[in-house]
């Protein structure tokens, strides 16, 4: 799922707050020194060490220094992180309406404080502060109280009986934060966040001074490159990682990363590389390195916004031509989704199905809601009014063009993507102009900027979602609508930036979070799932399989369907080679 920033912020360490550098040993060869550091590119570099946004990126580096109580593993099994225990009616852990979380003891924050049950309740008051304006805060607003029971064990009453608990600090975008360095800014001043406090975290390692840093010969580009260096965390519970420094450079293509990954093995780890077929199969062949693919959760949208984007796109100005769902669902018809699939190849990408989430209703499992038909997709656009009046091509009504902005982020993929939309459109009497931004901005934690995907100042947009959950539930509420649209008034934070807003679609969603029979809940989801695509307002293309670049001496990396890539980084070594 997804967000985005034109400028880079440098982090400094807060005063009260030092954090000192833990320098390499002075008796560490060159050679040494490079096998135990563990060198990471991400051309979509990571801009916010505070999770409020949306950004995948940002979660893949705060995923290194933060941890939630528990997250989903490779099987979509709850395993506890900073919980002692997963609840369970056995332990006492669960009721109808209650959830009693106990935390391991001994643990302590990067900076030698102790985590106690007080930052599980401050992380939850922190996601709720209408101030901060944060995209995590949905699964908190079904908790009607928090209860410290004491030091190690918080208990969560819900509004009602929810069947699935296990929303709220749990999973890659729900880590616990630490309430002595954040409370400061938990109220009017949370922009300084940004420009005053490094983060503070339980996981096995910290960033150290002076966060994120910018390199050379980036003052003028759009697309920044960027460094973090973090260090171990001296307090961490756990084993010792192998590697004593982790260094995340940002800003290069997605093709320089894969090059310098699993071409030429001079990287170590090179993050979700969206790259062509013919490229990666290329570097397969010849290149020294490995490329991890897994299909996972995500998929590739066309999201079409609701409302006027040449009005601020506020939900008092209705969009003038994509309320129409006969148009919708032209540009549906208008998807070959097969075409696609190529430009990624079948290891990277296969053509969605009607499931917009990961559930897929028993027996249409293959279904395509609306296949490609040009034909089908003309027809509609002429019912539903729009002709082409003056023989230029292009249809128009009531004096107005079919005329539609798209926008994408700037990577090959997408931007081929985008041309082959723009053809198939155009056949059938559509105007499509075409914008790219580059990834820094498109998904970054910079609300200001309208180019940011979230702002969705497009009339379409072209993004990837993903479920950090096994529960379609989580990701289903992403078209809520109620409290979870960007507008200006919000600090343009929630996660339904097509504006789209249907109380039929609220009213399932308050019914699945509380049902308890799971056949009546799955027929719930289903029923959600397929709103959103007979509606045609999220179109899926593609199903996305994450391609991580490797070296050739990277081992214990476990792609998670359900967590960012670096979830287990602690667990992550090298063998042999230098």
């Amino acid at each position: 799922s997804v967000i985005i920033i034109i400028g880079f912020i440098l982090f400094i360490a807060p005063k009260h707050t030092p954090i000192r550098t833990q320098k390499t040993s002075e008796t560490d060869t060159p050679d040494e020194n490079r096998r135990h550091t563990l060198k990471i590119l991400m051309w979509n570099p990571p801009v916010s060490f505070i999770p409020t946004s949306t950004g995948v990126k940002d979660t893949v580096a705060q995923r290194i220094f933060y941890e939630p109580l528990a997250a989903f593993d490779e099987k979509g099994e709850l395993i506890p992180v900073l919980a002692a225990e997963i609840p369970s009616i056995e332990n006492g852990g669960l009721s109808g309406d209650a959830v009693t979380w106990k935390l391991k003891k001994n643990v302590t924050w990067s900076d030698g404080e102790p985590f106690t049950a007080k930052d599980v309740d401050f992380t939850h008051r922190f996601h709720l502060n209408p101030a901060i304006g944060s995209a995590q805060g949905l699964p908190h607003k079904n908790i009607k109280h928090l209860e410290i029971i004491d030091q190690h064990t918080v208990r969560l009453y819900f509004k009602s009986v929810t069947p699935f608990w296990a929303d709220a600090f749990v999973g890659a975008d729900q880590c616990i934060l630490p309430q002595h360095i954040l409370e400061p800014y938990n109220g009017p001043s949370h922009k300084e966040l940004h420009t005053n406090v490094l983060p503070v975290g339980t996981g096995p390692y910290r960033v150290i001074p002076p966060g994120i840093e910018f390199l050379a010969g980036s003052e003028d580009k759009e697309e920044k490159k960027t460094r973090i260096i973090l260090e171990r965390n001296p307090y961490y519970r756990g084993k010792k990682p192998f590697f004593k420094n982790v260094e995340i450079r940002g800003g290069i293509s997605p093709l320089e990363a894969a090059r310098l990954s699993i071409g030429l093995g001079k990287a170590d780890f090179a993050w979700n590389l969206t790259v062509s077929k013919d490229i990666l199969e290329e570097l397969r062949r010849t290149g020294v390195g490995k490329a991890a693919a897994a299909f996972t959760t995500t998929i590739e949208l066309i999201d079409l916004n609701q409302t006027d984007p040449a009005k601020g796109s506020e939900l008092a100005h209705p969009h003038p031509i994509l309320t129409d769902l006969r148009v919708r669902q032209a540009i549906a018809h208008s998807i070959d989704r097969k075409a696609i699939a190529r430009f990624y190849g079948e290891t990277s990408g296969i053509p969605a199905n009607r499931a917009v989430t990961t559930i897929a209703p028993p027996g249409r499992e293959n279904l395509t809601y609306y296949p490609f038909d040009l034909k089908k997709a003309a027809a509609l656009l002429e019912a539903a009014g729009w002709s082409d009046s003056d023989g230029d091509g292009i249809r128009d009504k009531e004096g107005r063009k079919l005329e539609l902005t798209f926008q994408g982020s700037r990577t090959t993929v997408i931007q081929q993507t985008q041309r082959l939309i723009q053809k198939n459109l155009k056949s059938v009497g559509m105007d499509i102009n075409l914008r790219a931004t580059d990834t820094s901005v498109y998904y970054s934690g910079n609300l200001d900027d309208p180019r940011n995907s979230t702002r969705f100042s497009a009339d379409m947009q072209e993004a990837n979602w993903s479920a950090y959950s096994a529960d379609p539930s989580v990701f289903l509420s992403f078209w809520t609508c109620k409290d979870n649209i960007p507008q200006k008034n919000n600090n343009w934070k929630g996660w339904n930036d097509r504006r789209w807003c249907s109380p039929e679609y609220d009213r399932l969603y308050q019914k699945v979070i509380r049902e308890l029979d799971q056949q009546k809940r799955h027929d719930l989801l289903v029923k959600m799932n397929d709103m959103i695509a007979e509606e045609a307002i999220s179109i899926p293309i593609i199903r996305l399989a994450r391609i991580q670049g490797l070296a050739p001496d990277i081992e214990g990396f476990a792609a998670n369907p359900w967590d960012v890539a670096t979830w287990n980084i602690s667990e992550w070594r090298r063998t042999g080679g230098k």
